[in-house]
């Protein structure tokens, strides 16, 4: 096992946008879906521990919208992409439960330029059902009868709003947003006797059980929102409650027993005539898309960015099945080898307690005004995310935890516009400024009180922005931006003096490892470093890094330092000195596409993050090691057990507490399973 590979953490299965799920049995299962011009599909065998990717597309290939699997070896699935030479609709076929799977030529409708297949379902290998939406035009319903051979044109439905539940008995909706049923396999359609809500913008039937029993979903504008009506009498009459927006998807076990999604999660367990919430819109950081309910006590919900849950408990608790997130990732930082944070778009907080092995959601939706950018881990129930963005009208602040995220809370007088970077070494000593550099402030109580004074320098124009700010201490330190200058302060920012003057360059970021060894980054590779406290600077820009901005860096020492960008053939890198950046290696090159966006260093551990939620780690230590021979076997369990009996520190795992418990055990057994 060696300690020097990339690995990458995040994110898995994948990072595209999850549309599709369906599983089997408890075990076996398929998720599908795609972003732009990408898409793809992926298998578990055991319950969603691991994922294998079956067919992934990119660059104008396959993106995937449904699937079907009718059994553990054949099904379908359905989406945009390249037939003929034409794009448009697509529709894909497995007999072999998806280790190969083979395109079915399938009609295009009558314009001829279909934007996508919405649904699929087949009733039995040869009977089966696709709708495509052709662009500027309504849904067409296609019916085939020899598993995909021919396809007979079944006419205009709402879009995504039918459902069969055997070779002839069906329900849909129509786009007047009338409720419709079949009894011929969608040959013809009856408008059922009476509507559920004749004034509704849009008609979803949700769900299907009978030819007489049915639960249909209706919009109207706000406030009243969606509304659920059930019917056991074929549309003779409906059932209906007002729902709130979070019941907008359903899926179900049977008539009774479902699951309402849109933002949060809500349980019916009467029909929908009545809803639990189980998960509040603020707990859940994606939007759910599909769902898939194996037993009553079973559900998966998969959504945005790769984001995928399940219950085992009827909805009393979910768990994170995906790990981390697909959205780009902007920093990371760790308090020690096990205990990190990372942060992205979309409000993302993601927390691993393993080393990056696991990568979770945390709940901060709602609580910040713009992206997070900067973590900072204080200790490993403690830290510091700091948000904001690069606006002349937006806003930033300070987000902190002390119970390992758990909750996150903005920090006191933290919340100012317009946006301008800040730092906090601590959770009492604080420093900031607007981004225009004439107003600067600190505090010394957690930001209960601030201490203010202009700059003497600026106010520059608002896209002449201060983009980064940095103390050692409480009299040194420096500020970067927009402006072709660097400025240092050693009596705690009262007075400010320029130390770097470069023409037409843009500053990003400055670290300092004490008051004299320094380093600033910025557009086009830019790289400088002084050893006198910023009165003479080392050019160190490096050949070939014109047009890549340099996103981060981490200072390991005086003469050591690492830093972050996208190189050549959109590849993410990370390049490393030792000596004071006279020589630099790639610390990593081409693992990922993209931008290299944040970094972390724990002596001698490295993570990157980046582009489409990839975060990668070069550990040079595994926890699991506890013989530390770099082999994982069984010395190393019999090694962790008498150091749990002795309360060694090395045992305590789960968290640095001093309790030695069960937790600790199953951490050592995750990180021993992942082969960390």
């Amino acid at each position: 096992m060696s300690g020097q590979d990339w690995v990458q953490q995040s994110p898995h299965p994948t990072h595209i946008h999850l549309y599709a799920i369906d599983f089997v049995d408890v075990n076996t299962g398929w998720v599908a879906g795609g972003n732009a011009a990408e898409g793809g599909i992926y298998r578990t065998l055991d319950g969603g521990a691991t994922w294998e990717v079956q067919l992934f597309s990119e660059f104008g290939g396959d993106e995937f919208e449904d699937l079907h699997m009718l059994d553990a070896s054949v099904g379908w699935v359905s989406g945009t992409g390249f037939q003929d030479d034409d794009y448009g609709a697509t529709l894909h076929h497995t007999t072999n439960g998806g280790d190969t799977w083979t395109q079915v030529t399938i009609p295009r409708g009558p314009t001829g330029n279909d934007v996508t297949t919405t649904r699929v379902w087949f009733a039995d290998a040869s009977t089966g059902w696709i709708s495509t939406r052709p662009s500027g035009a309504v849904s067409h319903l296609y019916r085939t009868t020899n598993g995909g051979t021919s396809w007979t044109d079944l006419g205009s439905v709402a879009l995504d709003s039918w459902r069969f539940i055997d070779t002839q008995t069906g329900w849909a909706a129509n786009t007047d947003h009338e409720v419709m049923r079949s009894t011929n396999g969608g040959t013809t359609w009856t408008v059922t006797p009476t509507q559920p809500n004749p004034g509704a913008l849009e008609t979803t039937v949700s769900a299907a059980f009978s030819a007489t029993e049915a639960i249909v979903t209706t919009f109207e504008a706000w406030p009243v929102g969606f509304t659920v009506h059930h019917t056991t009498d074929g549309g003779a009459s409906w059932e209906t409650i007002q729902s709130g927006a979070g019941t907008r998807w359903q899926f179900y076990h049977d008539a009774m027993t479902g699951w309402g999604v849109s933002d949060g999660i809500q349980k019916t367990t009467d029909g929908g005539m009545t809803w639990v919430e189980q998960r509040p819109q603020n707990e859940v950081p994606e939007t759910f898309r599909d769902g898939d309910v194996i037993d009553a006590q079973t559900a998966y919900l998969v959504g945005d960015y790769g984001y995928m849950i399940r219950t085992h408990d009827g909805g009393a608790t979910w768990e994170q099945v995906s790990n981390g997130s697909g959205r780009p990732m902007y920093n990371v930082g760790f308090a020690d080898k096990r205990h990190g944070w990372a942060t992205g778009d979309g409000d993302t907080i993601l927390r691993t307690t393993d080393g990056g092995v696991t990568w979770t959601h945390q709940h901060t939706r709602q609580l910040m005004f713009s992206n997070p950018r900067e973590v900072r881990a204080l200790d490993p129930l403690t830290a510091l995310v700091f948000y904001g963005d690069e606006s002349p009208v937006g806003e930033a602040g300070v987000l902190y935890t002390v119970d390992g995220g758990d909750t996150w809370r903005n920090l006191q007088g933290t919340n100012f516009w317009p946006s301008g970077p800040v730092h906090f070494p601590d959770l009492e000593r604080g420093f900031k400024i607007n981004r225009f550099g004439h107003y600067f402030s600190k505090t010394i109580d957690g930001g209960d009180t601030w201490e203010s004074n202009t700059t003497g320098i600026g106010p520059f124009p608002a896209n002449n922005a201060i983009l980064d700010i940095f103390f050692l201490d409480d009299r040194y330190g420096w500020m970067v931006g927009y402006f072709n200058k660097a400025f240092r302060t050693t009596d705690g920012g009262l007075t400010w003096t320029p130390m770097l003057d470069v023409p037409g360059q843009v500053f990003r970021q400055v670290r300092f490892s004490d008051p004299i060894h320094g380093w600033v980054v910025g557009n086009n590779g830019f790289v400088a470093r002084t050893e006198n406290g910023g009165l003479s600077w080392e050019i160190q820009t490096q050949p070939g890094t014109f047009g890549h901005h340099i996103q981060d860096m981490v200072m390991v020492g005086p003469n050591e330092m690492y830093f972050c960008t996208m190189g050549e053939a959109l590849n993410a890198y990370v390049r490393h000195t030792t000596d004071g950046g006279q020589t630099w290696t790639y610390a990593l090159y081409g693992e990922f596409k993209g931008v290299a966006n944040g970094l972390a260093e724990v002596d001698g551990d490295l993570w990157c993050v980046g582009t489409d939620g990839n975060i990668f780690a070069r550990r040079d230590t595994c926890v699991a090691d506890v013989t530390g021979d770099g082999i994982l076997d069984v010395f190393d369990v019999l090694a962790f057990l008498e150091a749990f009996e002795a309360s060694d520190p090395a045992a305590d795992l789960a968290a640095p507490t001093g309790t030695f418990d069960v937790f600790d055990v199953l951490m050592f057994l995750s990180l021993f399973d992942a082969g960390c």
